[in-house]
């Protein structure tokens, strides 16, 4: 008696195991398919001023940006102050500037982070390829 309670007891320890592994690989499965498929967006802020040369080429890149990654990135563009004579920011502008530690421009923030390599065309792409879970044709 004691024999087949030992042999019931493994058996049902054993297929609790895999059924709880069965579940645990579903779970992982699932996850994966919803990374998969969920769009994703890189999102640039893009901190920039008129008078100040530098912006002519980076807008440039942040141009050749749009039209490489197309709907896979949002870019929104902020004019901010640089000069005494520019019209003040805004308190949502200030607020971004505090929060991303924007004082010169031009200035990039790629999915909360500030881009700190020097402003190429390769090294912003680059960036914004690596802030991909499913890396898009582009990259």
């Amino acid at each position: 008696m004691v024999d087949k309670k030992r042999k019931l007891f493994k058996k049902i320890k054993k297929e609790k195991v895999l059924f709880l592994t069965a579940v645990a690989s579903a779970f992982v499965i699932l996850y994966t398919l919803a990374l998969l498929l969920a769009p994703q967006k890189v999102e640039l802020l893009y901190f920039r001023n008129n008078n100040c040369e530098l912006v002519h080429n980076t807008d440039g890149i942040i141009g050749e940006a749009v039209q490489k990654f197309g709907d896979k990135i949002d870019v929104r563009t902020i004019d901010a102050q640089l000069y005494p004579t520019d019209p003040e920011d805004t308190a949502e502008i200030r607020q971004l500037r505090e929060k991303y530690n924007v004082i010169g421009l031009p200035d990039i923030i790629i999915n909360g982070e500030k881009f700190t390599k020097q402003f190429t065309g390769d090294n912003l792409f680059a960036e914004i390829c690596n802030e991909f879970i499913v890396k898009p044709e582009a990259c």
